[in-house]
């Protein structure tokens, strides 16, 4: 214990929640008791519970109930008949959570600290079992017990990006994320110092498709085209100010050649010196549909390698003074691997979850062919053998070995691929912005 809290170099408790229908032991209590005693705040939920379990002996559960009874009386140990009022009784206790959502999503958040560098870091994740596959997206502010400097830590890439939207109080920073179903991504605080320190606003309207660091210290807007609603930002001291969207609108990708390289099992399926059987075909998809929707691709496993292009620019790269700067490319989601290039140039990792990527550098003026491999696996291919295989001299069926066959995979590129043009504008360090 050090100032209330419960091991504080460690998970560093702040409160401590006892049900009234918690089984309690002997030493546990006595434990109990020592933390209230040394000014842990305790809640004792429903009441105080008289369940013991691991004694017979009534006169030291008699003893036990005492001491705890006792501790009630201390200022920091709080009992309540019910959960309601529990989260405002915390809060009325000065007891903050270390991230809390400006909205009531089903977001969950993990911290870890480095006491010797003061850095600390956020897990934060999107749960959402219920949307379809790439649905769930949400955006939300969440407000985190750090100040300093945030970054962005993509896990994909190793990249490390500075944070440009967000607000900052004497003991809280509050960061509009946007994730999608499922996603996450990794959030980290450096103490504040020069080099640390960069300018940065509020907040991003839907329209703005990225934010960016200049070498000179300026935020770089990368503006979409026109919406439903002018796409706009909104400044530290709350003043939004709206920007010219790009020329032009999204280009989904079509007429797709698809080579499929298929993994199959060997015709004598005891000879597994040999490996897979391997054998292609190819495809042309208007648009990317599961390979359940492909004729012969049912039963199939391997590598998808898709093909397609479009032209550069899409659109006049000129209109009410704006000019397109560039375009990030949207896979929509992905269900296993994926790996893609732009005019021959392989892009870095994408997260399968919101696989999207600023392919500025690597367009040409004219035709630009984008390449996706796509990975799948085994499920599909084992299923018209499941009966037989055998493992450890046991038939793959058994209900000892598994049951039944893998469920049916959806395989393959399933979503539309959109490249979106974007303007580049620099906002200003005094009022205004302009665009390049």
């Amino acid at each position: 214990m050090r100032d209330g809290v419960l091991a504080p170099d460690a998970q560093a408790f702040k409160v401590l929640v006892v049900r009234g229908n918690d089984t309690l032991t002997l030493d546990g209590v006595s434990r109990l008791v020592d933390f209230a005693n040394a000014g842990l705040p305790i809640v004792l939920l429903g009441g105080v519970s008289s369940t013991y379990l691991g004694t017979n002996q009534a006169e030291a559960v008699t003893k036990s109930q005492e001491a705890l009874k006792k501790a009630t009386s201390l200022p920091n140990v709080h009992v309540m008949d019910s959960y309601d009022g529990l989260a405002s009784t915390l809060n009325s206790l000065g007891i903050k959570p270390a991230t809390r959502l400006a909205t009531n999503a089903t977001w969950y958040t993990l911290r870890r600290s480095e006491p010797e560098s003061n850095v600390e870091y956020y897990f934060v994740y999107n749960d959402d079992l219920i949307s379809p596959a790439g649905g769930g997206k949400m955006k939300t502010v969440v407000e985190f017990s750090s100040t300093g400097t945030p970054y962005e830590f993509d896990a994909w890439t190793g990249e490390e990006r500075p944070i440009l939207t967000y607000t900052q109080s004497d003991n809280s920073t509050s960061i509009p994320i946007t994730l999608a179903g499922n996603q996450t991504t990794l959030i980290v605080f450096k103490p504040e110092g020069q080099e640390h320190a960069h300018r940065h606003i509020a907040d991003v309207s839907e329209g703005i498709l990225g934010v960016s660091l200049l070498k000179n210290g300026s935020i770089a807007l990368k503006v979409g085209p026109k919406t439903s609603t002018p796409p706009s930002f909104t400044r530290v001291d709350g003043t939004e100010e709206t920007v010219t969207p790009a020329p032009g609108s999204p280009v989904t990708l079509t007429n797709w050649d698809l080579t499929v390289e298929h993994w199959d099992p060997p015709s004598n399926l005891l000879d597994i010196e040999g490996g897979s059987v391997k054998h292609n075909t190819t495809h042309k998809l208007p648009h990317p549909v599961s390979w359940q929707e492909i004729s012969g691709l049912q039963n199939v496993s391997g590598r998808g390698y898709y093909s397609s292009s479009f032209a550069w620019p899409p659109c006049r790269s000129r209109s009410n003074g704006a000019v397109v700067s560039g375009a990030v490319i949207d896979f929509g989601f992905i269900a296993h691997t994926l790996r893609v290039s732009v005019n021959g140039h392989t892009l870095p990792p994408l997260d399968v979850t919101a696989p999207k990527a600023d392919i500025s550098e690597w367009l040409v003026r004219g035709v630009n062919t984008v390449e996706a491999v796509v990975g799948t696996p085994l499920g599909n291919a084992v299923r018209p053998v499941w009966d037989q295989l055998q493992t450890s001299g046991t038939k793959a069926n058994d209900k000892v070995a598994g049951g039944g066959p893998p469920a049916v995979g959806e395989y393959g590129l399933l979503a539309d691929v959109v490249v979106t043009p974007y303007t580049s504008v620099v906002i200003r360090t005094g009022s205004g912005s302009s665009s390049s």
